[in-house]
Parts: structure tokens; sequence; C-alpha cells
């Protein structure tokens, strides 16, 4: 895996190497362009200067012209070359540089620049028109127009090529040398600017266990980096709450944990201290026995919390009727004194939700709102409907909780007593549970308080009337008191 400075520096030295590239190609090929323009300009030039001077004398064209003022066409080194041809005729007259040679005759008089091979071999270039030719009065009636020729005069383009190669050659040397300067001013830029996230890395691996209060200062973080530095500045703090959790979870399952063993060892301690009847035997071991379910309860709800933080409980989701499982879950509870029970269930509330959870859920609310509702208060079960959820409110008078508390009651182990005294029937975990079931149904839970009740607000997806559910009364509200351990009437 590549480090981010090395693919800074790499891709920065990929595109200064191509943007070279492609000037430096830009630079060549104009400059080749220009020359060869200048090149045929000057073909042109010298194509016209010799039909300035060609004639048809005695019917024979001629072309006389001064050596000593176009070398080109009669010197052995780099010569030039030129040919005249009498249109609608074979006869033509060349340099004396051609010799014995022709050059390639144009197919028409258009004025053209072609590529060719000259006779001797080398690389050329060649320029053709086709020019009235000058003849003597007496040669050329005056009724007939000029007869017409076709010159064609040619050079190499080794000078050049030759230039040409110098350029390419100097421009790779340019850009070799400026592409090695920018990638060692563009290395300089990079760890100049890493340097701000070096400093960050080397803050973050400072932080331990001791300090997880520590944060990153924004203000003194490049622009580009405050988002990344809030986001770790955010995590340093979820980091910090969780540790700060499982400090305070670990020391409330020691404590809970710690208590019934206490009892269960004060117990068995006084009973081996002398001989007791066995009745005395009995009411100890069932004490015993009463904290080992406890803790049996307490360990097999760590488990469930620990499975559904890990994800390892699937839901399966399927229409339920809420009413008749709510009953079976309130026939389970115990309430500690005659309550007066409000209930009002819609018979016909169909609720999208896994069997088990719910079922888990229900009692664990229920068992709640039986076991801490005060002395001769009330407990109001109710439901509500809308298009795409189900609501479920369980209240029951009880002391009014602080706010602080209210948002407490989901925490693990958490009461409001502060001695930490339950029924004996509780181990603190019953609505963490419950809220960690609902959310993995899709569903939403809520607590609140006020001077009269305490109330839980379950909402959970609403199902379609499945065929094999049959309809029920619309709605069943009645107001009763009972007694301990009493059910609704069905």
């Amino acid at each position: 895996m590549k480090s981010l400075r090395g693919r800074l520096l790499m891709g920065a030295t990929i595109s200064t190497l191509v943007v070279f590239l492609l000037s430096g190609l830009a630079i060549y090929f104009t400059v080749r362009a220009y020359l060869l323009i200048e090149f045929d300009n000057t073909l042109e030039s010298k194509a016209g200067a010799i039909a300035s001077i060609a004639e048809v004398d005695a019917g024979q064209l001629k072309v006389e012209y001064d050596t000593q003022q176009m070398p080109e066409f009669s010197r052995r080194n780099d010569p030039e070359f030129f040919q005249v041809w009498l249109k609608d005729s074979q006869q033509s007259l060349g340099s004396t540089t051609l010799g014995e040679k022709n050059l390639p005759r144009p197919a028409s008089g258009e004025r053209a620049v072609t590529k060719l091979i000259l006779p001797d071999g080398r690389v050329g270039r060649a320029f053709s028109m086709s020019f009235p030719l000058h003849m003597e009065e007496d040669e050329r009636p005056s009724t007939l127009p000029s007869r017409m020729a076709t010159i064609v005069v040619a050079a190499d383009i080794d000078e050049i090529s030759a230039r040409m190669s110098r350029l390419a050659m100097l421009l790779l040397g340019v850009c070799g040398v400026a592409t090695g300067v920018s990638l060692l001013a563009t290395r300089v830029i990079v760890d100049r600017s890493l340097a701000p996230a070096s400093e960050i890395a080397e803050k973050i691996s400072r932080v331990g266990l001791a300090d997880l209060k520590e944060r990153i200062a924004v203000e003194a973080s490049p622009t580009e980096l405050v988002p990344i530095v809030e986001r770790l500045n955010e995590m340093l703090g979820r980091l910090d709450a969780a540790f700060v959790r499982e400090k305070a979870f670990t020391g409330n399952v020691a404590h809970e944990l710690r208590t019934p063993l206490a009892g269960m060892k004060a117990a068995l301690e006084v009973c081996a201290h002398q001989p007791r009847d066995p009745g005395e035997y009995r009411r100890v071991l069932g004490e015993c026995l009463n904290a080992v379910d406890l803790m049996h309860r307490m360990v097999e709800s760590l488990l469930s919390l620990t499975r559904l933080g890990a994800g390892q409980v699937a839901p399966h989701v399927e229409p339920i009727a809420l009413e008749p499982l709510l009953r079976e879950c309130w026939d389970a509870a115990q309430p500690i004194d005659a309550v007066d029970v409000q209930w009002h269930v819609s018979s016909d509330v169909i609720v999208s939700a896994d069997r088990q959870l719910l079922r888990s859920v229900l009692l664990n609310l229920v068992d709640n709102a039986a076991s801490y509702v005060t002395p001769g208060g009330n407990i109001r079960l109710a439901t509500a409907m809308s298009d795409d959820s189900v609501e479920l409110r369980i209240a029951n008078s009880s002391p009014p909780l602080l706010r602080d508390d209210v948002d407490k009651v989901f925490a693990p182990f958490w009461r409001a007593d502060p001695s930490r005294t339950a029924t004996g029937r509780h181990c603190g975990l019953g609505l963490t549970l419950t809220r960690g079931y609902v959310e993995l149904m899709g569903g939403k839970i809520s607590a609140a308080s006020d001077a009269k009740e305490f109330t839980i607000v379950m909402s959970l997806p609403a199902a379609k009337r499945r065929a094999d559910i049959p309809p029920a009364e619309a709605s069943t509200t009645f107001r009763r008191t009972i007694s301990s351990g009493a059910a609704p009437p069905r």
C-alpha cells in the first residue's frame, strides 16, 4: 500500500511530465510546420524565377539562368532540381543536376507541394505549378493564346530534419530537467502540506485509555483537514463515553453478582456455624436457590445483550395480533398490591414483529409496570394506530422522576432507588434488552414521567391482516380494580 505522500508525488510527477511532453510536442510540430512553410515558399519563389526566364525559341524550350545566381541547380554537393514540361507535349528541360533522370511530372497544373524521393535518393519536397511561356512575337500569332508549361522545383529537407532533431533533443532535455525540478519542488510542498496531518497522527498516537478526554485543536488545523479533525474528536468522544460505560457496566455487574453471592455466603455460614432443624435448612436452601435463579437470569440477560450488540440476533418478522399476546404476557405479571387496571387495547391491532422478541418485550414492560406501580395505584394499557405504525402505551402510577433519571431508565442496572433495592425478581437489564429488541424489529421506544405516572411508549411497524388471523372486535375497553396476581377479564 503506497502512502499518500508517495501517491501525491507520483501524481504530480506524471501530470507535470505529461504537461511538459504535450507542450514539447506542440512546440516541435509548430516549429516544424513553420520551417516547412518557409521551405515551400522558397521553392515557390525559385519556381517563379525560373518560370519568368523560360521561353520557346524556334519551337524549342529554353531556360537560360545564371549559375552564379542559382548555383543550387548546378552544384554537386546538396543539389536542387527543377524540370519544365511543355503542356500537351513530351518536350521538357531540366537542371544540370538531374543528368539523365527526371522529376515526377504532375498530373494537373494546379499549384501543389508534395513529398518525394529526389533523384539522388534523398527525401525532399517539390513545388509544382503551370505558367504561360514567353514567346517571340514572330513565333506566336496574335490570335493564339500563349503556350502553357509545367514546372517542378525540388530540394531535400535534410537541413530541416537536422534542425528538428536538435530541437527534439533540446526539448527532451528541458522536459527532463523541468520535471526533476518540479518533482523536488512538489516534494517540498507536499511535505509541508502534510506536516499538519503528521502532527495530528502524532497527537492521536499519544492518546491512551487514561487521556481519552484530550481533543485535537480544530483552530490549528488546515481548512481541508477540519472535517477529519472534527470526526476524530467525535470518535474520541464516543470512545471515551464507551469506556466510561464499560467501566460502569463492569462495576454494576460485579455489584449485582456480589450482592446475591454475599447473601448466599452469609446464609450458608450461619447454617454451618451450628446444627439447625431441617426446616431452617430448607429455608436457607430456598433463599440460596432464589439467589442462584436471580444470577442465572442476569447471566442470560448479559448473554442476550452480548448477542444483540454483536448482531447475532436475526428477527423473523411476521404479522402478529398484539392484543392476545399482550393478554398472555399480562397473565404472567404479578402486581404487588391491588391496582386499578385500565385496558384500552384494540383487538384488531396487528404488528409486524418477531413473536419471541415481542413476547420478551411485552413481558418486560408489563412486569415492570406491575412490579413498580405504587400500592393502590393504577396501570393503563392503550394502543393507537396510524397508517404505518402501532403505538402501545403502558403507564403506571409512580413517584415523579427527574429528567436525567428518565433518560437513564434504559441504561443497564439503573434503578431509581440509589440503594439498588429490587423486588427480588429484577436484575436491572430488562428495559435495556427491551430497547434493543424493539429497535431490532424496526420500532422505537421511549419513557416519560410526570407528577403521577411513569409511561413507556413503544411504536412498531403495522402489518396488514393475514387470512389466518381471525377478526376481532374493534376495541376492548374496561376498567376494574383487581387484586394481586389477577388478570384483566376476558
